[in-house]
Formats: C-alpha cells, sequence, structure tokens
C-alpha cells in the first residue's frame, strides 16, 4: 500500500471513529434522510383522514354484509338425571331385568352418545328426515354421521382437581343448527328415540332371559323324566333277577323242607309200625293205661327182642309209650300217613314258603312305578322346575310409565344466534379498515415525499 493510501484510509476510519465517539463539546454529524418526522406523519394521517373514513367504512360495510346474510347457527340442549328408584318397581318386580336409577342414566347417555344410533334414528324416524333435508350428492348415512360428529356433542363437567363428585351427576347434551332446522325438536325427538331403545332393549333382554330359563328347564325336566324312567328300568331288572334267585332259593329250600318231612313221615310209618306190634303183642287194641297191666308210668317202652324202641313218641295226656294207645288207633294213623301225598303236608314252614314264593311272582313295588300315568308327579326335582316353569310364564315387565331420568332441562326454540357474532365481526371490520386506510394513506405521503425530493 503506498503512503497515500494509507492516509486516506486513516483518515476515513478516525471519521468513523469521531461519529461513534465524538469529541467532548463536539456534536456528532447526523444524516436528515434517517430521521422519522412524527408531526410530519400525523399530518400525513389528518390529510388523508377522508380516505381512512372511506376504506374503513368499505370494511364495514363488507363486515355488515357478511354478518348478516351469513348462515345463522342456534345452539338448543338438555340437561337429564336419576330418576326416583321406586319409578323402577315395574322393571324389578319382573326379576329377571333388575335396573338402577344410575345405570337407566347410563343406557341413555350410551345411546345418545352413539353415532350408529344417531344414524338409526335418521333413518327409521320421519321426524328427523322431515327436520334435516339430506342435501345433493349424499347419502342418507353419510349426513347423519356429519350431523352427529360436526354438531351434537355432549357437555362434560369438568371437576377440578381436589373437588368431590356430585352425588347427583347429570348427563347434558347439545346440538347446533342452522335457521332452518328446528333443533329443539330434534334433539327432543333423539332424546325420545334413545329413551324408546333403552326400554325395548330391557323388554328383549326380558324375553330373552325368560325364553332361555324356559328352554333351559325343559331340557332338565326331560333329563330327570329320561333318568327316572332309566332308573325305573334298571330296577325292575335288578328286581326280575333279584326275585328270580330268591325264588330258585326258596323252591330249594321248599324241596329239601318236602324231602325232609317225607323222610319224617316214612319214619313216623316205622315207628308206628313197631308199636302197632308191641300193641298186639301185649293185646292193647283200645287205649290202654298201665294201672291196668301194673307197669311203671315212667319205663321205656322194650321191643320184644329187648332192643330199645327209637323214636318213640308219648301221647300228650300222660307221656306213656305210643303201643298203650292201642293198635287199632296205630294202624289208622298209619293208613293215613300212607295215604298222604308227598306234596301235601302239615307244615307252616311249607304254607310260609309257597306264600314268599307267590309274593315273588312279580315285585309289586317295582309294578307301581312302571304303571304310573304321570310319574312326573312324584319327582321334587321336576315339580319343582315346573312351578317353576309355570312362575315364569306369569312374569310380566312393566315399563310404559317409567321414566328413565329426570329431565332437568328439556331443549328450548331457537332465541339468538351464538353465530355469526355482528358486534365482533363489525368491530373487527371496522378495526381492520382504520388499520388498511391508515397504511394506504402513509405509502401514498411517503411516494410523493420521494417524488418532491427527486
Amino acid at each position: 500500500m503506498s503512503p497515500k493510501e494509507a492516509r486516506v484510509v486513516e483518515s476515513s476510519s478516525r471519521q468513523y471513529e469521531d461519529a461513534r465517539f465524538p469529541a467532548e463539546g463536539v456534536s456528532p454529524i447526523q444524516s436528515d434522510h434517517d430521521e422519522i418526522n412524527l408531526f410530519e406523519l400525523l399530518g400525513t394521517i389528518w390529510q388523508g383522514r377522508l380516505k381512512i373514513a372511506l376504506v374503513a367504512l368499505l370494511c364495514i360495510l363488507l363486515g355488515a354484509a357478511y354478518a348478516f346474510t351469513a348462515t345463522q347457527w342456534f345452539e338448543t340442549n338438555f340437561k337429564i338425571s336419576a330418576s326416583k328408584p321406586e319409578i323402577f318397581y315395574g322393571v324389578n318386580n319382573s326379576e329377571l331385568v333388575k335396573v338402577t336409577p344410575q345405570r337407566a342414566l347410563q343406557e341413555v347417555r350410551q345411546k345418545l352418545s352413539s353415532a350408529e344410533n344417531f344414524k338409526e334414528f335418521y333413518l327409521e324416524s320421519s321426524v328427523a328426515q322431515e327436520l334435516l333435508m339430506l342435501p345433493e350428492n349424499a347419502t342418507k348415512e353419510q349426513f347423519a354421521y356429519s350431523v352427529f360428529n360436526g354438531h351434537l356433542e355432549e357437555v362434560v363437567m369438568k371437576i377440578k382437581k381436589g373437588e368431590d363428585k356430585p352425588l347427583n351427576p347429570f348427563v347434558e347434551f347439545k346440538y347446533t343448527y342452522p335457521k332452518v332446522v328446528e333443533g329443539d325438536q330434534l334433539l327432543a325427538a333423539y332424546l325420545h328415540w334413545s329413551d324408546a331403545l333403552v326400554k325395548s332393549g330391557w323388554v328383549a333382554t326380558f324375553n330373552k332371559t325368560r325364553e332361555n330359563e324356559l328352554l333351559l328347564n325343559q331340557k332338565k325336566m326331560q333329563k330327570i323324566l329320561n333318568e327316572y324312567n332309566k332308573d325305573i328300568e334298571i330296577k325292575g331288572v335288578q328286581s326280575s333277577e333279584s326275585y328270580k334267585y330268591k325264588r330258585i332259593v326258596l323252591q330249594d329250600q321248599l324241596k329239601a323242607l318236602k324231602d325232609l318231612l317225607i323222610k319224617k313221615n316214612q319214619q313216623r310209618v316205622l315207628v308206628l309200625s313197631e308199636n302197632i306190634s308191641i300193641a298186639k303183642r301185649l293185646g292193647f287194641k283200645k287205649p290202654t293205661t298201665p294201672a291196668d297191666v301194673k307197669e311203671i308210668r315212667n319205663s321205656s317202652p322194650v321191643s320184644s327182642s329187648g332192643v330199645e324202641i327209637i323214636n318213640s313218641e308219648y301221647s300228650g295226656l300222660d307221656k306213656l309209650p305210643m303201643y298203650y294207645r292201642g293198635y287199632e288207633s296205630l294202624e289208622a294213623e298209619k293208613i293215613e300217613l300212607n295215604n298222604r301225598k308227598k306234596d301235601k303236608f302239615p307244615s307252616a314252614a311249607i304254607v310260609d314258603m309257597e306264600k314268599q314264593l307267590a309274593l315273588l311272582e312279580k315285585d309289586r313295588e317295582i309294578e307301581k312305578l312302571q304303571n304310573r300315568e304321570t310319574p312326573q308327579a312324584f319327582i321334587k326335582k321336576y315339580v319343582a322346575l315346573e312351578k317353576r316353569n309355570a312362575h315364569l310364564s306369569t312374569l310380566q315387565i312393566e315399563i310404559n310409565n317409567v321414566a328413565l331420568y329426570k329431565l332437568d332441562s328439556k331443549p328450548m326454540a331457537r332465541q339468538k344466534s351464538i353465530k355469526p357474532k355482528k358486534l365482533l365481526i363489525l368491530v373487527l371490520a371496522a378495526f381492520v379498515g382504520l388499520m388498511m386506510g391508515t397504511l394506504l394513506v402513509l405509502i401514498q405521503g411517503a411516494s410523493k415525499k420521494r417524488k418532491a425530493t427527486a
């Protein structure tokens, strides 16, 4: 760098430093082009006040045109709370459906907050279709969903931290609608529809529960009856087999007893023959006493061979040996014993056995069970289920006069629109007009000044 150039640079730097940090008592150099004259601006604005007023008036007119020609929207709502418990007596008395006031309120709320329910309401309710005219190029389902999602809203009560929930909670819904729609009628109809839907659901639940229980009880009753008949059949088979073997055993015992009696009869005939022989030898034709023959009363009878008579019997009067009865009576008894048939014996045991055999021919208890015309009447479980079914058939559910909720606030007809907010629109239009007018005047003033200085 040449000395001349260095001096120029140094001079320029010094001037810059002097401008930044002026010496004491020396005023800094100021440029007229960098200053903004506030009074000049105010004068410019004042001179263009008519333009500003015209722009503001134009904006106000545009805002007013929008505020008074735009679609007006209104809002209506309802508020419901839980009914009294005694109102649900007719429902709870049905035994198959149990309802509390809180449950009824929540079921209505669930129906009201369901988009599917609102769609069904619009599709099936002629009132809804009259109040909500279907726009062109839209299906009923799409329109119903758009109305529900865009205009129907549940008002949720906000509970601050630390606050307790209200003892009597309520449900509130609001509906925003244009002027051409009777929103209060639509919201009231939707509430009534949801109320009827909940009631019809209870009736359907009652009928379905009763039908299922009746069907289940019928199946149980048929099963019990089948088991009863099967038990009777098994008992019959078991009884038949048991009686069969009892008869066989008794018949064997009877045969053995008869054989024994035959042998006893034969033995008796032998004894009689021996005593007849003795009586004939002694000459006892007729019954005789020991006094007649001078014989000791208690002596044992002895045969002619000197052998003791076996199985001798004594009379019941004086316990004398049998031959004292005389051979005539003994021969008569012998003849009768010989004439006795093998199956005819004067024995109580045979009579008893024959009686038992006769009783074992048929099991009257099983026969009684098998011949019952109405065996159901004798089965306790069957009778209990039959009574239960009869009781179920008499049950009814009363819902006609049941108020599922208490209507604290019903939907009201439109009174004041919520949008557009006319006053706010006019104020904003006036503010925007003033700002735009002022900016326009300032731009025009700056443009004139630049032309004048040029």
